[in-house]
């Protein structure tokens, strides 16, 4: 039986992280290929004090927050999916994080498409996004789900490219 939904789409569902997650969440945080763009992998204890993180500020900000991504078909943990606040600022950041053995399959535009609707329709004025000047592929989700560049910027110490999205239903 799996967890219960959270949000769905045709492939993928989201579910609250849970305290029996922190061995997912080092997987995703610990691989270098994930981390390659973010910032150096996660050691075990990083990847509980990042677990912890996740579940208090969705528990004081929901329906913001990290949620847990896994397969309909065979339940395996994809990755995490967000809308959150950017970097300590009022601004509202979709994020995504997979591992590579998802990647290339059109899940992160599917799932952060989702996502955005959710966000908008519980009236969000408008959403961000931020990449690695490097990370075409995320750039090129954002911009399938009609985020626009807004040029650089610096966000959590880093270097990144800047993308807005307003509402579309406002």
């Amino acid at each position: 039986m799996r967890a219960q939904a959270v949000l769905e789409s045709e492939r993928l569902f989201l579910r609250e992280f849970t305290a029996e997650d922190a061995m997912h969440l080092h997987r995703l945080n610990s691989h270098p290929l994930v981390m390659r763009y973010i910032r150096e992998p996660e050691s075990p204890d990083e990847s509980l004090e990042t677990l912890d993180t996740a579940l208090a500020y969705y528990a004081a900000n929901r329906p913001l927050g990290k949620l847990a991504a896994h397969e309909k078909s065979s339940g395996e943990f994809v990755g995490w999916f967000t809308l959150e606040h950017l970097d300590n600022t009022e601004k509202i950041e979709l994020g995504y994080r997979m591992l590579p053995q998802f990647w290339r399959m059109g899940y992160a535009t599917e799932l952060a498409s989702v996502l955005l609707h959710h966000g908008f329709t519980h009236g969000l004025p408008e959403v961000w996004g931020i990449t690695h000047p490097e990370n075409l592929a995320s750039q090129r989700v954002l911009q399938k789900l009609g985020f626009e560049a807004r040029g650089p910027a610096v966000f959590y110490q880093k270097n990144v490219i800047l993308f807005h999205r307003a509402n579309p239903f406002a």
